[in-house]
């Protein structure tokens, strides 16, 4: 009798997790199609072009910007990042510091003031263009149970060696990097 309950049982618990895993399938596709379907509210206008970095230099002029329209959080925000210049933004929480960011991805568009990227203004060029050219390091970093060169690559999987060592040598960790006795291949 417990024999042929196990070969009963079997198939019907396989079958139901098939089912529940199909449910929740369709419940994903469903939530996706919602959130694809949304009018994004940051779009490019008609005649966006695509940015073109010369040297990437950074620009912002009298930027303002605000969340909720009584609570501004940028009031007249004017600095400079020279093209290969290193610029670090401090402040106590709430004080635009990921916001700025955040704009300059235009994930937001300024209320006011306009944001440069060798005097190209962003709100002009493609959404697609300006995140390309654009590399973040978040604060929290994320680094995958692989090699060295694996982990710069996951940002441009068609990199080639060289453009990695070049990357590398950019950020100021290819010499770090070449102390190993692996190099790029260290885990």
């Amino acid at each position: 009798i417990n024999a042929m309950m196990i070969q009963l049982y079997q198939p019907l618990n396989f079958m139901g997790m098939v089912y529940r895993e199909i449910k929740q399938a369709i419940i994903d596709i469903e939530k996706m199609f919602n959130v694809l379907s949304r009018k994004p509210e940051i779009e490019d206008v008609p005649q966006a072009a695509p940015l073109t970095v010369t040297t990437g230099h950074v620009r912002f002029e009298n930027v303002q910007f605000a969340y909720e329209p009584d609570r501004p959080i940028l009031k007249g925000l004017s600095f400079e990042v020279p093209a290969g210049k290193t610029v670090a933004i401090v402040g106590p929480s709430g004080a635009g510091k990921s916001t700025i960011s955040r704009l300059l991805f235009r994930l937001y568009d300024v209320s006011g003031g306009r944001i440069l990227i060798d005097g190209q203004d962003i709100r002009d060029v493609t959404q697609t263009s300006l995140r390309a050219s654009i590399g973040m390091v978040p604060q929290d970093t994320v680094l995958f149970n692989d090699t060295i060169r694996y982990n710069i690559r996951y940002g441009r999987w068609d990199a080639t060696d060289a453009e990695v060592a070049e990357a590398a040598q950019l950020a100021q960790i290819d010499g770090f990097i070449r102390m190993s006795p692996r190099g790029y291949e260290t885990q």
